[in-house]
């Protein structure tokens, strides 16, 4: 790789005259598209550039190509349709026609975009999650399950008896609340999907009731209604599937 160039502008002069220089792109990821011709497990982010930060108006599309073995590779998969401005830093590929290719070497986030990304997200939770309740307010009463991003108990509110499903999650960096907002912000709206859906009387989806953070504010609770054989997991990646718009509305 040879030298870095800052200029966006400079390069959409003459794209192929900087081939292999490292430059850095800033914008969100819109989609990707599976591309294992280079590696297996590859992926192509397409990039909708941020024009004020990236100092140029880029009119063809942006594809930075992922090697499989990125370490970068699942950071880009949890952003992907959200509007949070990243850096890419990126080596420069020869332009296709119509389309600009870039290679990804680095990928960071701009940190008051995300704070404020956050806060958006908060406020849409607040709005229509109950986030008045404490973990001291139920009973635990067993395990049902756990994963990679946190533990599902079967718990008890003391005042009513009401059966409810409690998920924890990490909420001690700021990268995790924001995966966790956006995740339960993603929850509320395939919900909401699902009970406007003119088949939703054959959708057994769980609602999600509450929302609430712990005293040290390093582990949060996600409180769902309790159904055996609810899986609103499920819901969303179908909806995925079909390419429903599903992501968190702010």
């Amino acid at each position: 790789m040879r030298t870095a160039i800052s200029d966006t502008f400079d390069y959409l002069q003459n794209p192929s005259a900087y081939v292999g220089y490292l430059t850095i792109l800033r914008g969100s990821i819109e989609s990707k598209l599976d591309y294992d011709q280079d590696s297996p497990g590859s992926i192509i982010l397409q990039v909708n550039p941020n024009i004020e930060l990236s100092g140029a108006q880029i009119e063809e599309p942006i594809h930075i190509l992922v090697e499989g073995d990125s370490q970068y590779k699942d950071e880009c998969l949890d952003y992907i349709g959200d509007p949070t401005i990243l850096d890419f830093e990126c080596s420069i590929m020869q332009k296709q026609p119509g389309i600009h290719w870039f290679m990804l070497v680095k990928i960071s986030s701009n940190l008051q975009d995300i704070e404020s990304r956050l806060k958006e997200l908060q406020k849409q939770i607040e709005q229509t999650l109950n986030t008045s309740w404490k973990i001291s307010d139920f009973e635990k009463i067993k395990m049902i399950g756990q994963g990679g991003f946190g533990t599902v108990w079967l718990m008890k509110e003391k005042e009513t008896s009401l059966q409810v499903a409690i998920k924890d999650y990490d909420y001690d960096t700021i990268e995790n609340k924001m995966w966790v907002n956006r995740e339960i912000a993603i929850m509320q709206n395939a919900y909401e999907i699902a009970r406007k859906s003119s088949s939703s009387s054959f959708i057994n989806v769980v609602e999600p009731l509450g929302f609430f953070v712990d005293e040290d504010e390093d582990i949060a609770y996600l409180v769902m209604e309790y159904c055996s054989g609810g899986n609103l997991r499920d819901y969303i990646n179908n909806l995925k599937n079909l390419k429903k718009p599903i992501e968190a509305e702010v």
